[in-house]
């Protein structure tokens, strides 16, 4: 049917005369271009409905296959695991913090406090000798007319002038025309003055903000001068407050080799060992520098901290106790006496010892409900 269709269009295209026309039955008519123009529309319509349909499905089957999906994690923290009952020897951070004090303070403490070499040095620097002057030869000029030797006259107390005789005259040396050569010489400065140079050029740069070229001139203070003990402190704190912590150990200890009477450095020096977790470190370089620090409360109270990180509880006691006697009542020294009283089974001195901590009222909130706590386990009979 579709062929005989096409060939009558293709007679009308063409014209086809009408005895062409005539011999086709009558019957026979192409069918009119307008109704094969409706029929596409439609049958593109349909196409695209079916496609509709079928993308549809293919998706609520998708739905139903996939699992759906997972509902946005609330911000915040995870439920944290129940932890067992706190024992003395695990103690909170901020409480660790407080009784081994902070480096910051520490650091800040050791710039403000020169040691006494230090002034001196800058007296020295400030009040240098002058140079000796060079060592004029003895004029040999004697003429006759410039020697005068002076007798007692007879008249008792005047003087008069006697002439030189002639022999005297002809021994005189022969007068020099010119006046002797005066050498001049710069004087070395001595490793005091090259290193207070140095510092006091650090400090300017400080001052300008240039803080690494301040840090290398503390740096050159030091090689020229090892006792140089400002450029030393200045260049601690330049290193604590950007956090190189370890560069600082390494100054501090070389302090210490070239003075070990300097118990704020100790100190310093093993805060930063704290700091890194070396208790043991801690405790042995503030054991060396204990002397110089005898009569120093809150040493014996940082050593009795540093005491308990290693466990050693019945040293730390007796460290405490030791503050305790030259600042009676201070309530962070009274918590950590506490916590080692109680590692040590003495439940009744733990007990009195957080009771007057928690009753002094002058703890951090954080100190305050820890010595709190201490004491409801205690009066349960808790150890």
């Amino acid at each position: 049917m579709s062929l005989i269709n096409q060939l009558l269009q293709d007679l009308e295209k063409r014209r086809a005369s009408g005895p062409e026309m005539k011999s086709l039955s009558p019957q026979v008519r192409a069918l009119p271009q307008q109704g094969r123009r409706r029929t596409l529309p439609l049958v593109l319509l349909a196409a695209a409905i079916l496609a509709a349909v079928a993308a549809t499905f293919s998706w609520q089957r998708t739905r139903e296959i996939s699992p759906p999906p997972s509902a946005p994690i609330a911000a915040g923290k995870p439920a944290p695991k129940p932890q067992p009952p706190s024992a003395p020897q695990r103690i909170a951070p901020a409480v660790e913090t407080a009784l081994a004090l902070p480096v910051f303070r520490l650091a800040r403490e050791l710039e403000s406090s020169p040691s006494e070499p230090t002034a001196d040095r800058r007296a020295k620097a400030a009040v240098r000798p002058a140079a000796k002057p060079a060592a004029r030869k003895p004029s040999t000029q004697t003429a006759p007319e410039s020697v005068a030797q002076f007798s007692t006259g007879p008249t008792g107390g005047k003087t008069q002038a006697v002439a030189p005789t002639p022999a005297q005259a002809d021994k005189a040396p022969v007068a020099e025309t010119k006046p002797p050569a005066v050498e001049k010489q710069a004087r070395a400065l001595a490793p005091y003055e090259k290193g207070e140079i140095a510092f006091r050029a650090g400090v300017a740069k400080l001052q300008q903000g240039r803080v690494k070229d301040a840090e290398e001139s503390f740096r050159a203070a030091l090689h020229e001068d090892p006792t140089h003990a400002a450029a030393r402190q200045a260049l601690i704190g330049l290193l604590v407050d950007a956090g190189h912590y370890l560069d600082a150990e390494q100054v501090l200890r070389e302090a210490l080799q070239v003075n070990p009477r300097q118990p704020r450095h100790a100190m310093l020096l093993a805060r930063l060992e704290l700091e890194r977790g070396d208790a043991a470190a801690a405790v042995e370089t503030l054991q060396n520098a204990r002397q110089y620090a005898a009569a120093d409360p809150e040493y014996s109270a940082f050593f009795a901290a540093a005491l308990q990180r290693t466990g050693r509880h019945q040293e730390a006691v007796q460290a405490y106790r030791d503050a305790l006697a030259r600042s009676p009542g201070n309530a962070i020294w009274l918590i950590g006496l506490g916590i080692s009283l109680r590692a040590i089974s003495d439940a009744s001195g733990a007990r009195d010892a957080f009771r007057q901590a928690a009753e002094s009222k002058s703890l951090s909130p954080e100190l305050q409900a820890f010595a709190d706590s201490q004491l409801r386990e205690l009066a349960r009979g808790k150890r």
